[in-house]
């Protein structure tokens, strides 16, 4: 993308905005005004990702190879599905969250109250309050797999497409200030909130700002996909919950605190061995 002109890089990354925000939140109006019954479908809800997924590579991939005119082998790494960096992403995009995750649990801790027996309560309180419509529809016994699936799938889409690819555009004529359009664009089409009014602080901060600032440094989605999918999402573990059990939730739970420590002392070594080459 070096020989592209800056020009060409902004209006192509201004019109893959438009068909990406066109795209999610049309769906997404349609769908919540005029087929709400649809909601409760998981093929429907697997078919609209799918569409997101099709349509949005099928964009990047012209804005990449016809627009921008850069070699089509390099394209998967534009969007950071690759190998490379990927510790680095994991690490310290998992780290993104088990640090906000542990001070709240001191916090709460200091406050008097048991911050485990708070994770065991929220995870109560999402499936009774507002699970996907969806979970009601799957078979108990494969939903922690089908939610895994599903939010897979969803991270690719917001990490891989809406992080990785602009910020690979922008970053080629803003440098580092391609972090804060991309950040803002992701927070204003994370959930639609423009259309459901649903702004979440931990959102807005963890996958809005702190996401967008590790993928700018090593441009692999796959370590935030992960993480995202795994360490961070709500329903996954509600899903567990529903599908097999409060023993395999506590086994869950477990799985993720272990891996955030082992994150954060990853992400630690990183950064004194970058400090060190420095």
């Amino acid at each position: 993308m070096d020989n592209t002109s800056n020009s060409k890089v902004v209006l192509s990354t201004i019109l893959y905005y438009i068909i990406t925000y066109a795209y999610i939140y049309i769906t997404s109006f349609f769908i919540i005004k005029y087929f709400p019954n649809l909601i409760s479908n998981p093929a429907v809800t697997i078919a609209t990702i799918i569409g997101a997924i099709a349509i949005f590579l099928v964009v990047a991939y012209l804005t990449y190879t016809l627009i921008l005119g850069c070699d089509e082998s390099g394209f998967l790494q534009s969007l950071g599905l690759t190998t490379r960096n990927l510790l680095e992403s994991l690490s310290f995009s998992s780290s993104s969250i088990a640090i906000p995750a542990i001070a709240l649990g001191i916090i709460a801790y200091i406050g008097g109250a048991d911050p485990v027996r708070m994770i065991f309560e929220d995870v109560v309180r999402y499936l009774e309050n507002a699970p996907p419509p969806w979970f009601s529809e799957v078979p108990n016994h494969i939903l922690p797999l089908a939610s895994i699936a599903v939010w897979s799938l969803v991270g690719i889409v917001w990490f891989a497409f809406l992080q990785v690819f602009p910020l690979n555009l922008l970053s080629r004529v803003a440098g580092p200030a391609s972090v804060l359009v991309v950040s803002l664009l992701f927070i204003l089409i994370y959930g639609a909130p423009l259309l459901t009014g649903d702004w979440k602080p931990d959102d807005i901060v963890i996958l809005g700002v702190l996401f967008p600032i590790v993928l700018y440094r090593y441009r692999n989605s796959l370590g935030a996909v992960m993480s995202y999918v795994l360490l961070y999402e709500m329903p996954v573990r509600a899903a567990f919950l529903q599908g097999w059990g409060f023993t395999a939730l506590k086994i869950l739970v477990a799985l993720q605190a272990l891996w955030g420590l082992i994150s954060i002392i990853i992400t630690l070594q990183i950064i004194s061995r970058g400090n060190r080459l420095g």
